[in-house]
């Protein structure tokens, strides 16, 4: 992964994420990769790389980032789910307190749970 200014902003959330994960998708705004814990037959992240502390944070000026998350997300759901349309996808984001990492992140799931 080739050093940005964006992940020095917060450099422990990014080891957090990216210990032992292989991105399966990265532009110049996003990162993706499995979910170390996935809780669904296909379980991805979507990371931005600027640092947003969490859904609470985002602004007006997030909404082409997010929309860009979303799109991103389904795109490699969808070629990453081992079987099914692709028409009973999920995209969630933590909101306080249940948050894991203080990193915004977008998780894309193909049921069934686990």
């Amino acid at each position: 992964m080739e050093s940005r200014s964006a992940l020095a902003e917060d450099p422990d959330a990014w080891s957090r994420f990216f210990r032992g994960a292989t991105p399966i998708y990265s532009d110049d705004n996003v990162v993706v990769f499995p979910d170390r814990e996935p809780r669904a037959q296909t379980h991805l992240l979507v990371v931005p790389r600027r640092h947003i502390k969490g859904v609470e944070d985002l602004e007006g000026s997030h909404q082409q980032l997010v929309e860009q998350m979303v799109a991103v997300g389904e795109s490699c759901l969808k070629q990453q789910m081992a079987t099914g349309s692709g028409q009973d996808l999920v995209f969630g984001f933590h909101q306080f307190p249940l948050r894991s990492v203080e990193h915004l992140h977008l998780h894309c799931l193909q049921p069934p749970f686990r």
